[in-house]
């Protein structure tokens, strides 16, 4: 049952957008992350946070647990994503992809990974996993681009807030999703320290 099924089913009202199984759901996380997820009731609605994500008035924020450690505590990642030719599921940095950037920061170590503070500037497809893969820093736990780890039986990306503007009341609003218990698991069997 998908998210939309759910709300469906408890006879939530939801936007009417043009793909109906998407139907109130103004973005979408990959199947295998968790977290914050924006859902429009009504069209005009949806049709004021769509704006605001094309015009990048939204702020979206993840967090990762990677492999390695970065150089230093700050890095910003360019590279203009696109479809793989040779696997349509997958994407990467192509010449003549679409402009991407990531905002990336340190806020946990441990011996051999790093959690990470991520900040999309654009909202490609895939673009947190193939932008951290690209600059050698791969999720952990991701089956498609990451690395695999002892004890991480999930992908360590996670939606941890997203802030934008109330569609009637002009409001600006924040929510914020905690770490699920199976994401702090896995920062508990790398070693993390303060998840203990």
């Amino acid at each position: 049952m998908t998210l939309v099924d759910l709300l469906r089913s408890k006879n939530v009202p939801l936007a009417d957008l043009s793909d109906s199984s998407r139907a109130g759901l103004v973005h979408r996380l990959d199947k295998e992350t968790s977290g914050i997820l924006l859902i429009a009731k009504h069209n005009a609605a949806a049709e004021h946070l769509m704006l605001q994500f094309a015009e990048r008035k939204i702020l979206k924020e993840y967090r990762a647990a990677v492999r390695g450690r970065l150089p230093r505590q700050k890095m910003t990642i360019v590279g203009a994503i696109g479809r793989s030719p040779t696997d349509r599921r997958k994407f990467g940095i192509r010449h003549g992809g679409r402009d991407a950037v990531t905002e990336i920061e340190a806020i946990g170590v441990c011996p051999t990974a790093t959690l990470v503070k991520v900040v999309p500037k654009t909202g490609r497809t895939h673009q947190i996993r193939v932008h951290l893969r690209h600059a050698g820093f791969p999720i952990l736990g991701d089956p498609v681009y990451g690395a695999r780890a002892e004890g991480v039986e999930r992908m360590l990306l996670h939606a941890y807030r997203i802030v934008f503007t109330h569609p009637a009341t002009g409001a600006r609003i924040q929510a914020i999703a905690p770490l699920p218990k199976d994401f702090v698991l896995g920062l508990i069997r790398l070693g993390f320290p303060g998840f203990d």
